[in-house]
């Protein structure tokens, strides 16, 4: 009976041991840097416009960050565009930088001046990202916002 505790507490120290190690991958995410890599038109019709929006994420740590999921808001200048989920995790390996592609669908209507005057190329147009990263963790969900703005 004994062997059996002491079999149970090794595998609890094993587990708790190994969520400390996938706790710090996920909180390493706050030390991250964040930059709106790129938002291009992939398609246009009468009534909506595809977009294509790349998050870039750099690692600076010494261990590999996980990004279990997060959600987003897109804004054209003052104009809230599109929102939705990146399901996908990812992993960003120590000191190097992944790119995270969103694909979204919105109504032209919601694109606003700013990014209209982009698709005729005649000025630039600042987009703001607002997400929300979810960590899960054996102690629970972490959220982690996260908010880039770039002009283009």
């Amino acid at each position: 009976m004994k062997l059996w505790k002491c079999g149970v507490a090794v595998a609890a120290v094993a587990v708790a041991v190994g969520g400390c190690g996938m706790v710090a991958k996920r909180k390493a995410l706050k030390d991250c840097k964040f930059d709106l890599a790129d938002v291009e038109v992939t398609r246009v019709t009468l009534s909506d416009v595809d977009l294509l929006v790349e998050l870039s994420v750099y690692n600076p740590n010494d261990t590999e960050v996980i990004v279990d999921r997060f959600s987003y808001k897109l804004w054209s200048d003052k104009n809230p565009i599109a929102e939705g989920w990146h399901r996908k995790q990812e992993k960003v390996p120590p000191y190097e930088e992944r790119v995270l592609a969103v694909t979204m669908k919105t109504p032209l209507k919601n694109l606003g001046k700013g990014a209209l005057n982009q698709l005729r190329n005649r000025g630039g147009v600042t987009y703001t990202l607002q997400a929300t990263v979810y960590l899960e963790t054996f102690l629970g969900e972490l959220e982690v916002p996260v908010t880039v703005r770039k002009k283009y």
